[in-house]
């Protein structure tokens, strides 16, 4: 992989064989293997185990060799540089008339996390805002509240002021 030509394309695209090269090997150890030759294991478990890290070692190499082959043959890595090179020139799409984004420089993990972050944002302040009415909204029932109990206060105090004239009345 070393001979590819190191644009934003093809180190991603390196990047990824490296990614799906570990977890393979990543994926396959020792008890595994034993468990394919339970015969041999019995008997020389620490030469499989060496035969093991050979094989996924060989393994690893040829896969990335054969790659690189590929690459080379199908000229990948000029063609997806020319690709970045187009995307650089062709700030504006002919067709919409957008801006493009250049090539991300982050990674997905951070992409994803940002743009969680921007939704998250969103909702937050559409939650502030309807914190605001809901507040808003309390404010003017709590005035309602008291202007009833004020009311009832008064009624109240007309309804002892009878109560007494009355009592006083009878006596």
């Amino acid at each position: 992989m070393a001979n590819m030509q190191d644009g934003t394309r093809t180190r991603k695209l390196r990047q990824a064989l490296e990614k799906a090269v570990a977890n393979t090997v990543k994926a396959c150890n020792n008890a595994k293997f034993r468990e394919c030759f339970p015969k041999l294991t019995t008997q020389h478990g620490p030469a499989l185990d060496d035969l093991c890290a050979q094989l996924l070692a060989v393994y690893s190499q040829n896969v990335q060799q054969e790659f690189l082959v590929i690459c080379q043959e199908a000229d990948v890595s000029s063609k997806l540089a020319a690709l970045d090179n187009l995307l650089c020139e062709q700030s504006v799409s002919v067709q919409t008339g957008m801006r493009r984004v250049p090539p991300p420089s982050l990674s997905p993990e951070k992409e994803i996390r940002d743009m969680c972050v921007k939704e998250k944002r969103k909702e937050k302040e559409a939650l502030t805002k309807r914190v605001r009415e809901l507040e808003g909204q309390t404010g003017l029932l709590e005035s309602e509240l008291r202007s009833k109990r004020a009311r009832w206060s008064a009624f109240d105090d007309v309804v002892s002021q009878c109560q007494t004239k009355c009592l006083t009345a009878s006596d």
